[in-house]
């Protein structure tokens, strides 16, 4: 029962008044392992101080205002929970392996960088060199490299040396530049797996230790990780800002409103919880109701972040043997898709990613859609699949026969699609073109375009009008402004964030509640850019890299 269980929460607080005059500082509520106090004087005095009035007054709030235990038991913990912050992250041993790897693709190329990082960084380089001297931070030297156990001569190489912290990784790193065949890729390999305390990298461990000592934030490691991939304009301009760090501002101006706010409702319920709340409330309302709609704002930008991330998905619908396979291969500039007289050629989905208008597009040519009963058992699931693809396509493109543009079964589509073609035009009538464009004009097409696959007619004004689609589709991306929400993660987390104040801001009344709230905003923030350590999420994040980055 909850009385009883008062009652009893009220016995204990009682029974330990006392005894927590003497608690040393390491049995402080809250753990402080591994982690600093900011104005440790200030927040030892004021727990210890004030632990025989809190076990008081949460025994008296639980026993006459029938608060539950929990609620009355958080007094004694807050004075030291929100004074606590946590290091930089720093979750690795003592003293780490020297690692190395390929940082370039492997295979015959004009020249492969090896990479490696570590306290044995110099070793490594006296060790393949044969000299003893020390090599200079940022300096391109040319020598010999020789395999440790033989002595014999492996390759010419340039070797640069950058002394940590002032490196990628924050570690002293040494990189190998040598020529590029798979035999000399092969013959370092061993020389450098030969040198004791050298052991080959894990997928992602350089930027994992750039993350763990400070040199990058979790969102600049999603970018580099975004950027290492991007192939098109877009998602490079996007990853590249987001490597740079240039929205970290943007994070950390959130955070310290809500840490201000913060420290606004827990001053007041340290030292003025029988004082009204309600100037104190009003001074942050307003803070936390502007940062709610900041977050708000950049949460309603139409997904665009995720789909310059991810590409754009563009799928070309319509009835069988219209030329929509042309239609990929004329995008493609390459035979992508078989093309054939015969009706029903496409059978399932057939992908080609390109790049359109500075954007990664995935093309998805579909099987003709048409009635059902026509279709046999194979034909039947690809018309389900290009109706799913349809549903989930970012920019749908419907084409029709010049000859034959009115079907029941795709007239019903010209409302879902953004892009309207009459292909065919060559083998049409001019009567045929008019009469096709007017029937889409009436089903609410707006200025389909007439083309020819075959002739190559009207293919650029097709294009263009493509390129405007796919811009408006996963919206401006340039030098000067990219989103700020490029993953579901930041979504997620942002979402988190904003429900949090959003239920503080109700608990007007109560600021106990209401600073719980806060914090687990603030939390939800850290989580994103990464300063509390979340071990599955950073797994996953790393995971996303090449052995050599």
């Amino acid at each position: 029962d909850r009385a009883a269980a008062t009652e009893e929460s009220c016995r204990t607080l009682s029974r330990n008044t006392e005894s927590a005059r003497n608690w040393p500082a390491d049995a402080l509520p809250g753990t402080l392992s591994g982690r600093s106090l900011k104005r440790t004087p200030f927040a030892l005095a004021s727990t210890r101080s004030r632990l025989p009035a809190a076990c008081a007054q949460a025994a008296h709030r639980a026993r006459g205002g029938g608060m539950h235990p929990a609620h009355a038991l958080r007094t004694l913990v807050r004075p030291a929970v929100w004074r606590v912050t946590p290091h930089r992250n720093v979750f690795s041993q003592p003293t780490r392996d020297t690692i190395f790897a390929l940082a370039t693709a492997t295979g015959r190329a004009a020249v492969s960088v090896f990479r490696v990082s570590g306290e044995r960084a110099q070793t490594v380089y006296q060790v393949l060199t044969c000299r003893h001297d020390v090599p200079r931070a940022r300096s391109a030297v040319v020598r010999m490299l020789r395999d440790p156990s033989t002595g014999n001569p492996l390759d010419e190489a340039l070797l640069l040396f950058f002394g940590g912290p002032r490196s990628f990784t924050g570690e002293d790193v040494l990189e190998i530049h040598t020529h590029g065949s798979v035999a000399v890729q092969r013959a370092l390999v061993r020389a450098l797996s030969s040198v004791d305390g050298l052991r080959m990298a894990l997928p992602g461990e350089f930027a994992k230790r750039a993350f763990e000592n400070g040199r990058l934030g979790a969102t600049q490691v999603e970018g580099l990780a975004d950027l290492v991939n991007a192939e098109s304009e877009a998602q490079r301009i996007q990853a590249l800002h987001q490597m740079q760090g240039l929205h970290g501002p943007v994070f950390q101006e959130w955070t310290d409103s809500l840490v201000a706010c913060l420290a606004s409702l827990e001053a007041h319920l340290d030292f003025g919880e029988d004082e009204d709340v309600g100037p104190v409330w009003d001074s942050v309302r307003s803070r936390i109701a502007s940062t709610s709609r900041s977050i708000a704002e950049h949460l309603n930008d139409g997904n665009r972040g995720q789909i310059t991330r991810d590409g754009v998905q563009l799928a070309l619908v319509g009835p069988p043997n219209v030329g929509k396979s042309s239609i990929l291969n004329m995008l493609a500039r390459e035979n992508v898709a078989i093309v054939a007289d015969e009706a029903g050629t496409t059978r399932d989905l057939v992908h080609s990613h390109l790049e359109i208008g500075g954007h990664a597009v995935r093309v998805a040519d579909t099987a003709g859609i048409r009635s059902l009963g026509e279709a046999g058992t194979i034909e039947r699931e690809g018309i389900r699949r290009a109706k799913n693809a349809l549903q989930g396509a970012h920019v749908r493109v419907l084409v029709v026969d010049a000859t034959a543009p009115s079907q029941s079964e795709t007239d019903s589509l010209v409302a879902q699609c953004d892009v309207h073609v009459v292909n065919k035009a060559d083998i049409a009538s001019r009567a045929q073109v008019d009469a096709a464009v007017a029937h889409l004009a009436s089903l609410g097409a707006r200025a389909p375009i007439v083309i020819s696959c075959a002739t190559l007619s009207n293919v650029d004004a097709f294009r263009s009008k493509l390129e405007d689609v796919v811009r408006s589709a996963a919206g401006k991306v340039t030098s000067e402004e990219t989103p700020l929400v490029t993953r579901a993660r930041h979504r997620h987390l942002l979402q988190r964030t904003r429900a949090a104040l959003d239920t503080c801001l109700a608990h007007k009344d109560d600021a106990d509640l209401a600073a719980e709230d806060v914090r687990q905003a603030i939390r939800a923030l850290q989580e994103l850019t990464g300063r509390v350590d979340i071990e599955e999420v950073l797994d996953q994040l790393f995971s996303e890299f090449c052995i050599g980055k």
